[in-house]
């Protein structure tokens, strides 16, 4: 932080010019709020301190060279005695949080970014508690890569899970970065362990599924050399099976939330019409709504 002269034509902002605030912050703008040390204090807690005439103390309670530059204007104080390098509206959404004002809903998630670079400045626990409260709301979410990093920064383990299951319906390392650009970028601010984690967690769901198609107690059927179909006794192999389960396996590469396996497109499969077709009409209609009911219920029962 550094002290600057004061600014005769700068404008201070409507919602913190109380003339008896003894504190004067100014944005990288040239905005300029009034804030009462007593709030600032209780709020911060930031190495910095005023003392009773207002000099600008260092963490060891020395003064600094910067010592605070006081001017009038009307006989009142007017030159900031803190300059942020930030500009005004997160600023701004800070200060209002410190001093219970209401705030604006929030309207993107750079936004919150920027928010959050104030808070982490100053220093303020009570701002990054109501950050933390709102941070699943949709505005967020619909960004889960960026929001699981910011959870994870701060040790926000509930909020980096929700976050991280969120993230499944994308192809964090496939060609759909060729169509969302920015989904490289955000991972690539995500931590080393972040993101491990993260690659992790995919890859533990995409295993969970294989291994549940590959199971005989679930899919007994399907998963032996050679079936016998039950009303015609007519031996049946399980090519059709197979390219079912492979093409499963493919979408669950594509998204591992497995969207399009529990909506209704795997109704519309080749892959889906041939294997059900091999059965006997008797059996096809029974054992299909089976296997697809044992499938989803598969998918949903799993836990992270």
């Amino acid at each position: 932080m550094t002290s600057q002269p004061g600014l005769g034509d700068a404008k201070f902002h409507p919602l913190f010019n109380d003339e008896t605030a003894d504190i004067i912050i100014s944005s990288n703008m040239g905005t300029l709020y009034r804030m009462h040390k007593l709030t600032l204090r209780k709020t911060s807690n930031l190495p910095l301190h005023f003392d009773d005439q207002h000099v600008l103390l260092d963490s060891s309670g020395a003064t600094t060279n910067s010592q605070t530059h006081i001017s009038s204007f009307n006989g009142v104080k007017s030159d900031p005695d803190i300059t942020l390098p930030f500009p005004d509206h997160p600023i701004e959404r800070v200060l209002s949080m410190i001093s219970g004002l209401s705030m604006d809903p929030w309207k993107s998630f750079t936004e919150l970014e920027e928010t959050v670079d104030v808070i982490q400045y100053l220093d303020t626990p009570g701002p990054l508690s109501i950050v933390r409260a709102s941070c699943l709301i949709p505005v967020f979410t619909s960004e889960p890569v960026r929001l699981y990093g910011l959870a994870v920064k701060f040790g926000w383990e509930d909020e980096a899970q929700h976050a991280a299951q969120l993230t499944f319906s994308l192809n964090l390392l496939g060609d759909a970065q060729e169509s969302n650009s920015s989904l490289g970028d955000q991972l690539s601010k995500l931590s080393g362990t972040a993101l491990y984690k993260l690659l992790k967690l995919h890859q533990r769901r995409r295993d969970k599924f294989r291994e549940s198609l590959y199971s005989q107690s679930i899919f007994g059927a399907g998963n032996v050399q050679e079936s016998i179909c039950s009303v015609c006794a007519s031996h049946l192999g399980n090519s059709p099976w197979r390219d079912f389960r492979s093409r499963m396996l493919l979408e669950m590469d594509q998204r591992v939330d497995c969207e399009t396996i529990m909506n209704s497109d795997l109704e519309a499969w080749e892959e889906t019409t041939r294997c059900f077709e091999a059965r006997s009409a008797k059996e096809s209609l029974s054992l299909h709504l089976s296997v697809i009911n044992r499938i989803r219920i598969c998918i949903i029962s799993w836990s992270l």
